[in-house]
Formats: structure tokens, sequence, C-alpha cells
């Protein structure tokens, strides 16, 4: 049995280390405590290539050029458990004998080193986050132990992704002083069998900086550190075409500055390999600009940024090599702060930039500024995370010069996470608000006042003055259920005749609910949970080209032929399969003829029309129903609506492309709900559950089914962020947890024993999925109330953080309450 309370006690000291080197040797005793180890060996690994390199720690494994031997083994002739494959295995930790059958000389390394001494079994792992190694570890056992048990590599697996935190946290730069002006790199030469035959001076000067650690004999005086010669190795290994990655990495130094080694392998006579060069030198801004970025946990478009702006490219160099233009600035409304007046904050980050660019060693050549200036007037923000600010990728529009942003909003859970508010709260900044998918399966509730209304297949915006509501091509539409929502909404004093209707959305016809209900009937305890309302047959119509869409409305003859088509296949199967009665062409042509006639002014080429409204300076919101997890390709399969809810069906449901989206804005739920069947590791079956439910209102909009309720989920939580490329995420509905004492958060899952960080890949293994929970002190307090964040009681913000910090993008928007008015602004979504 593992004791908790030392693994608890390991990542604390974990947390407490000064530096990796610190944080090494406190796992490790922790750690021989808790696994009863004999030798172990913990490295520090570079982010983007996964090589070895500084701190490392060896204990009892003999001398620095047996260490080696280890490493060049693994890069040039192990095929068992390389740690490449670790890096990308769902569990990122293994034993060698459990892994090899019990035949751990099948193992290169175990033949070659070490067997002959005396090691019986080898528990390997890498620590990763954000899908980047950051270190490895190899824990052995003599051979008169007992080999390593699926209990303790899930112990191991479970540490990986947090001590892989503090080492990226570790990883920040420290501000030491930059390196000298005129610095030459240094060089060494080695022969194709690995050995040393030729150095210059500055190598010598260089190597002499480095910190202390394992190294190898050297024929031309100093030692080689072991990452530096493993370096050398995976040079070797590329040319052998054994591996394709970079034979590169950085190393700090014993001052704090960054130096860059590289190594490559050169041409030798015809039929022989060549020697191999290694350069060292200080590290320059490109070099260092993505560990730094990969440091501070930042998206794939801030690095491209910052690493344009270490290159020392001005505003309007960036602008050219990133094809951008200045983002839109909403329109002046009466109350509104006008966006020049945050020029301030904007300046401070601005600044944060300079700072930490100019500051990290290394980063800048001697003596000079990047010319980087990011003037407010040209529209570019810039948003701080931690003490390293970046330009952030909603601020920037991507495409063309004179175009202004489309920004997705989609679920990031099962569904039901508050977006119909969300895009209602956006309305008054937009122009446009597209429903892309999905159809009155889903259902969307704003409330405005006193005021509730509930919609299925009209867009949010449709309750906001002055934006155009479109139903896109991707959403399948049951032209009475959209007729009966029109008049709904009149009758309240809504019009709607801004409406636009894409004459190529698809119908949902009477044999496609009709074969939907049916069929959940006929599945039994098998049934997928469906709405009934004929979602899944016309998008399966759709994909076999035998589909009818909104234009066929308005031609007679081809309504009819297209209708015959279909109902001789699906009379077939209602009549001789479910023993139901044939439907018949005439009385629906008449039915979908008359709604046709009514929705004729709605209809136009709405591809067309958002596409020049991008040009013309407009601002277009994409509204996704359902959620990222009911995905037809990314959710919990076979649990899943019939369409493409992420931020990539945006573009295929509206015919927006993709370069004109600046922003994806993710709505996330302070708990976890879903509606319908398949799993959910995080339900919960009891009074909490119920009190979720009662409190939050957690009846479907559509369906009024009870929705489960479980806590939230970090896992799936990151799975969108993943998935959606999200930039900003709206927390809606934390004043349903005032309180509670502690609120649990599921951090991880654990599978058939083991721990799993991220999404199980198999349906199987989401199935056996059991959450991992960590608990947050909760709050009494009623916060409905709250008008800005630092109204929210002390723990409740640091709820708000922890989220923030667990699912991987800034939380921008937190709703308080139903209402229109009940929602606290961290920085602007538009």
């Amino acid at each position: 049995m593992i004791d908790q309370r030392e693994r608890r006690a390991l990542l604390d000291g974990a947390a407490r280390a000064p530096d990796a080197s610190g944080l090494f040797a406190g796992a490790s005793s922790r750690l021989g405590r808790l696994l009863g180890f004999q030798a172990a060996a913990w490295s520090a690994t570079d982010p983007e290539t996964g090589l070895i390199t500084a701190p490392m720690l060896v204990e009892n494994l003999g001398r620095g050029e047996q260490c080696f031997a280890y490493w060049e083994c693994a890069l040039l002739e192990e095929t068992v458990l390389p740690y490449r494959d670790l890096a990308r295995a769902t569990v990122p930790a293994a034993g060698l004998v459990a892994s090899t059958d019990g035949l751990p000389a099948r193992s290169a390394q175990y033949r070659r080193l070490l067997g002959r001494q005396g090691i019986g079994d080898e528990l390997r792992a890498v620590l990763r986050t954000g899908g980047r190694p950051w270190g490895v570890v190899s824990l052995f056992r003599e051979k008169d132990r007992e080999p390593f048990g699926p209990s303790e590599v899930a112990l191991v697996a479970g540490l990986s992704a947090p001590l892989a935190d503090r080492l990226r946290e570790l990883a920040r730069p420290v501000r030491p002083p930059g390196p000298a002006a005129g610095q030459d790199p240094g060089l060494i030469l080695f022969d194709p069998a690995g050995t040393p035959f030729s150095i210059n001076d500055e190598a010598r000067h260089l190597l002499s900086r480095l910190p202390d650690g394992p190294s190898v004999p050297s024929p031309l005086g100093p030692p080689l550190p072991v990452w530096l010669a493993g370096t050398a190795a995976q040079a070797r290994a590329v040319a052998a075409g054994r591996d394709r990655g970079a034979a590169r990495i950085r190393i700090r130094t014993r001052d704090g500055q960054w130096l860059v080694v590289h190594a490559s392998c050169m041409d030798g006579v015809p039929g022989a390999p060549g020697p191999t060069a290694v350069v060292v030198q200080p590290a320059a801004g490109s070099d260092m600009a993505p560990v730094i970025a990969q440091a501070y946990g930042l998206s794939a478009r801030e690095l491209e940024i910052t690493q344009l702006i270490a290159r020392g490219l001005t505003t309007g160099g960036i602008a050219a090599e990133l094809v951008i233009s200045p983002p839109h600035r909403p329109r002046p409304r009466q109350g509104r702060v006008r966006q020049d007046a945050r020029v301030e904050p904007r300046r401070a980050g601005r600044e944060a930039v300079r700072r930490e660019l100019l500051a990290a060693p290394g980063q800048v050549t001697a003596g000079k500024r990047p010319p980087v200036s990011l003037s407010p007037a040209c529209g570019y923000a810039l948003i701080a995370r931690g003490p390293f600010a970046l330009a952030a990728t909603g601020a920037f529009v991507v495409g063309r010069k004179n175009g202004m942003p489309a920004i997705v909003l989609v679920g990031a859970q099962w569904g039901d996470e508050g977006k119909g508010k969300a895009t209602d709260l956006l309305g008054g900044d937009v122009d446009y608000v597209v429903r892309y998918q999905g159809g009155n399966n889903a259902g969307h509730t704003v409330v405005i006042g006193d005021k509730s209304y509930a919609l299925h297949l009209l867009p949010s915006g449709v309750l906001s003055p002055d934006v155009v509501p479109v139903i896109g091509n991707g959403v399948v539409i049951d032209p009475a259920v959209l007729l009966q929502e029109i008049d709904g909404l009149r009758d309240r004093g809504i019009g709607c005749e801004r409406l636009l209707i894409s004459a190529n959305a698809h119908l949902i016809m009477p044999h496609h609910r009709a074969l939907d209900k049916v069929t959940e009937r006929y599945l039994g305890k098998a049934r997928i949970g469906t709405t009934g309302r004929g979602i899944g047959p016309t998008y399966a119509d759709k994909i076999n080209r035998m589909g009818i869409r909104v234009q066929d409305l308005f031609d007679p003859n081809i309504l009819t032929q297209k209708l015959d088509l279909a109902l001789r296949e699906k009379n077939q199967v209602l009549t001789k399969v479910y023993n139901r009665r044939r439907i018949e062409t005439g009385p629906i042509v008449q039915e979908y003829l008359a709604y046709g006639e009514r929705l004729r002014p709605f209809v136009a080429d709405t591809t067309l029309v958002l596409n020049k409204a991008l040009d013309d300076g407009k601002v277009v919101l994409l509204e996704g129903a359902q959620g990222t997890l009911l995905d037809i390709d990314h959710g919990t399969y076979p649990f899943v609506t019939s369409s493409s809810p992420t931020a990539g069906g945006a573009c295929a449901g509206s015919g927006v492309g993709p370069t004109k989206i600046t922003r994806v804005i993710g709505i996330l739920k302070a708990y976890t709900t879903r509606v319908g069947s398949g799993p959910f590791p995080t339900e919960l079956l009891d009074e909490q559950g119920e009190y979720l439910r009662t409190t939050g209102g957690e009846y479907g909009v559509t369906t009024g089914r009870d929705r489960r309720c479980g806590w939230f989920d970090a896992v799936i939580a990151r799975y969108a962020t993943r998935v959606n490329g999200i930039t900003d995420y709206f927390l809606t509905k934390l004043d349903v947890l005032s309180g509670l004492e502690r609120v649990p958060v599921c951090v991880a899952y654990e599978v058939d024993g083991v721990r799993v960080d991220e999404l199980p890949t198999t349906q199987t293994e989401f199935h056996h999925a059991k959450p991992v929970l960590e608990y947050l002190d909760g709050w009494q307090e009623d916060i409905t109330a709250a008008k800005k964040f630092e109204d929210l009681p002390a723990n409740a913000q640091a709820y708000v953080r922890a989220l923030e910090k667990m699912s991987g993008a800034q939380i921008s928007a937190i709703g308080v309450g139903p209402g229109r008015d009940q929602t606290l602004s961290l920085r602007p979504l538009v």
C-alpha cells in the first residue's frame, strides 16, 4: 500500500524546491522510502527535443562514463521503452520486466550495462506537462528484489505531471547578467566512434561555466558533461536513421545564463561516416523564446509572436510576417468606457514583455534592444500571464488586411454550459450571431430582467436589437419548430425581421423524427439517449446525399422527387423492420411548401453575406450548440451528437474561412452536467448530485429531462482547450457552489489502477475512468450581487484561479447568476 502522506510530502517538497537539483534530490529521497529502489537517475530535458540537459542527479550508478554509456545506448541501440515513446504514451511510466514479459535481456541497455551491474528491473518515466517532456527518471532495483509492480508504476506515473509543472516553473528566467559582447561560439569535434579530438578555446571557456554533473573523460583535457556528449550521440542517431529529432539542447550555466548546444554529423569519405561537430554558444532570443513561452504555458500563437519580438521585428514587421491588422474596436455605447481608456494597462503589458525579453539571458545581441513598439494606436493589445507578458492571440486579426474578426463560441463540456447567456452578453459588441450546427435538439436559456427566453433553433443574438441572427448551412432545421419559435418571440414583442437562413441548410422531415424515435426504443438499454427530434437521421441523409434542403421548399417538383426517393427506402424500414405506418408523400409536400412560403423572406446566401460583412468591418460571432464532448469526431463516441460543435465545425457550418477566426471562447460550467447516456467520470448519484441539480436548475431546455450532475472535470477542460484552440473561458454558474464547505475538483482519472492526466484514448478506458479528486475550500457567502472579481470571497477567487490553471486558458468572464447583469468581466472578450 502506497503511503499517501509520503506522496503528499514529496509533492510539497517539490513545490518548495529552489531549483531543479533540489527537486530531484528531495523527490528521490522521498520516493526511495515509498518504493525501495537501490539506484536512480534524474535529469532535466529540453522540452522541445526531449534530450537530457542540466541538471542531472545520479545515485549509485558508478562513474560518469557508465552514465554516458547508458544514454548513448538509449539513443543508438535501445528498442525497449525508449524515452521518446514514453513521452507520447497514455501512461508516461513503465517497468522493464513487465514490458518484456519477464525477459529484461531483450533490452540492449540491460544486456550491455544494467545486468552486469546487478540490476534486476528498471522503472522508467518521463516527466511531462502540456504535451512537453521536462525531465526523465529511471529507478533501479537489484536482481534479488521484486520487480516494480503496477501500483508502483502508477504512483510514478501520477507524479509525472506535478513534477513536470514544477520543473517548468523553475525554467523561468531569473534575470542574471547577459552574455559578454562578441562571444564567439565554442566548437568540439568528435570522431565517428564518438571520441572528441578537437576543441577551441571558446568551447573550453563555456564548458567551465556549466553546472556540475556526471561527465566523461576526454583526451582534450576538460571532461565533457554527459548531456553534451549525449547531444553528439543524438546527431549520430539521426545520421544513422534511428531518430528524426533535433540534436539540440539548452543549458543554464552556474551564473544563470542560457547556452544552446547543437550537433550535426558531417560527411566523411565515401562509404564511411564523418565526424560530429558540436557547437556551444550563448542562446539567442529565437533560441530561448520557445522555452520561456512554454515555461509560462503560452499558446502557439503567443509563442510565434514572442519569437518575432525576440528577432527584433518592428510592429510593422510583425504585422507583415503574420498578415495581421488591428482588431475591431467596439462601437461607443452609452455607459461604456471607450477602448482608448485601457491604454495604460496595455502599456504596462508591453513594458513587461520588453523587460522579460531583455532580461532573459542570451536573448538579445549585446547592447541592442529589439526595436519593438506595439502602439495602442495600432490596436495591438497585450496581456500578461504571470510576470511574462505576450501579445494575445485574440487581440490580432488574422487574414485579410482590412477584414474584421470572426469569433467562435463553443461549449467546453457536454453542453448546457450557458452559451445562450454568453452570446446574449456579447451581442452588444458584435454585428452578426451565427448558429453553425445542430438542430432543435439544443436549447439556450436567456434571462433578461424578470423574463426568460428558451431558444432552440434561433441564435441567441436574436434578442439584441442591433444584431443580425443567422442560421448557417451546418444547421438542420425543423421548419415547424422554427416558425413556432419565431411566432412565440413576436407574441412577446421581439421581432425576427433581421433573421437570415442559409438556403443550403438541411430540413428535418417527418420520416427523420419517426426513425429517430423507433430506433431509440429498439436499442433498449443500448440507446444513445437522443432527443428524438430527428437530428441524427437528418445528418445521415445529408452525408448519404439524399437530404432535402431549405432551397428545395421553393421548387415543388424538386421537393416531390427528393421526398419520393427518400420514402422508398424509409417506408420499407418503418413498415417491415419497426412495424410502423408508411408515410405518404403528398401531404408532406403540401405541408412543407407552406412552410417555405413563410420562410422565403429569411432565406439568403449566408456564406456570401457573412464574408462581405467581415470585409466591411463587421464582427461575426459563430455560436455552437451542444458541447465539445458531444462532437461526432472528438466527443465520447457513440454517445454524441451528429455534428461538430467544436471550433473546427464553425468554418464548415458557416462558410467563414479559418484564417478569419481570431478568438475562440469556451463556455465552462463551474461543475459538470450531462444529458443522455455515455461515460461521465465525475457523476454524482447521491444527495450532492441532487443538490447541484436542484440549486442549478439542471433540467433540459429542450427535453425537460433531469441533467446528470458531477464535479468540475479538469481533464475534460484541458481537452476542450486543446481541441478547440480556446483562447478565453466564460465560467458560468459559480453561484451554485456557494454554501459548500469543500468543493471537489477532478484533476485526473484512474484507469485500471493507473493515473491518467489526459482524456483516455479508447472508449473502454473512458468507461473505466474514475475521478482523482482534489478538494478546494468552499465559501458560504451569496455571490449573486457581485459586480467585479474582487467582490468574490477569497475562496471563490482561489477556485476560479485554480480552474483557470487546470484548464489551460484564461478565464475572462464569470457568471454569478442567470441574469444578464450577473456577469463579472475580467477582460474584454471582443
